[in-house]
């Protein structure tokens, strides 16, 4: 078994260790300050997956009409650090805390640091948590490679405190993580079945975009970096929407769609996409609750379930099934899944000289 599988196993564990050390006391100062406006505006950042995971975060943030933007570093520092003002909330996500693009930002902001900087690590010893004002841990061990544990950590705690900073109730959404630890577990159980079932389901995968909207969307966007990483499968992930408007022209034989269910009385408007996608000659696969909708469309659309979550957890749930298929679609490529070839020789550019905001 490969490292990249037990950090796959590790998951529901990673989360329980979370919940047992959760501290939200420390983000009730930020809450008050924003409610009350001393706060002007929160920007979350990062780099990945850590952006990926952020994208959940940024969503409750807005619903709740609070100015947020969730941007990658490397564009904030060179294109957008005018965003950071010295009342806004620097919300910096980062697995190990020693991006490249994270320092030159900090740096680059010395002259006018903003309000607060938080800290969404794995690593509270890393350069990033020295320079933040308060860290947020993500207590699970170190992770090298493929991000898994402290991908589903950093959805769990970044969510919560984004609920905190809005004034809401976390009791619930506390409650549904510890619901979907014991669901992850129960469905790692399969993990080999489920990665047969990818084998029977996409033999040889190709072309694949991963669609979603809402939560589901991070799961969308992490599973394509996890199919380019771990598999090096040609993978994109976009929103609903988005695919409607110019991507859905790619649908033909070669093409599968992956459609993350998601929430509310849009899954109906969801399920109609991948009918779409059919139609035009691709193939689609549902990741979700298989459904009545499903079983009298006049082309069945295969359905892949995912362990049971709502709310926070969903996208947490959503992620599994794409882990199983990098792993398929490394063994029929004929290589080990997450056996990097280029991302261990990295040369990271110089970012200290970016232009001036």
């Amino acid at each position: 078994m490969s490292e990249y599988t037990d950090n796959m196993l590790g998951q529901p564990g990673a989360l329980r260790a979370l919940l047992g050390h959760l501290e939200l006391d420390s983000l009730r100062d930020i809450a008050a300050r924003v409610q009350a406006g001393a706060i002007d505006r929160i920007i979350l950042t990062g780099m990945g997956a850590s952006l990926c995971a952020a994208y959940p975060a940024w969503e409750i943030l807005a619903a709740a009409g609070l100015p947020a933007w969730w941007l990658e570093t490397g564009e904030l520092l060179q294109s957008a650090r005018r965003l950071i003002t010295p009342r806004s909330l620097l919300w910096m996500v980062s697995q190990g805390g020693k991006g490249p693009e994270a320092q030159a930002l900090l740096d680059a902001l010395a002259g006018q640091r903003p309000s607060l900087v938080l800290a969404t690590t794995n690593e509270p010893a890393s350069p990033l948590a020295a320079r933040a004002d308060l860290v947020q841990p993500l207590h699970t061990t170190v992770e090298h490679g493929v991000a898994t544990r402290t991908f589903v950590n950093t959805l769990a705690v970044t969510q919560l405190a984004a609920l905190t900073f809005t004034g809401q109730e976390v009791g619930p959404s506390v409650d549904a993580l510890h619901a979907v630890a014991d669901a992850l577990e129960a469905y790692l159980a399969a993990w080999e079945q489920s990665v047969e079932a990818w084998s029977r389901l996409l033999p040889a995968p190709d072309r694949l975009v991963l669609v979603g909207r809402g939560g589901s969307l991070a799961a969308a966007l992490d599973g394509a970096l996890v199919l380019k990483e771990a598999a090096r499968l040609n993978a994109e992930a976009i929103s609903m929407g988005q695919f409607r408007h110019g991507p859905l022209e790619l649908a033909d034989e070669r093409l599968t769609v992956i459609v993350f269910e998601g929430e509310g009385p849009l899954r109906a408007a969801d399920r109609k996409l991948t009918q779409t996608v059919v139609e035009c000659g691709g193939r689609a696969v549902w990741v979700g609750a298989a459904s009545d909708d499903s079983a009298r469309a006049e082309a069945p659309v295969p359905v892949v379930p995912t362990p049971a979550g709502e709310g926070v957890a969903r996208p947490i749930a959503q992620i599994l099934p794409v882990q199983f298929l990098s792993l398929h679609a490394a063994q029929a490529a004929g290589f080990e899944a997450a056996a990097f070839r280029h991302l261990g020789k990295v040369t990271w550019p110089q970012l200290t000289s970016a232009p001036a905001a």
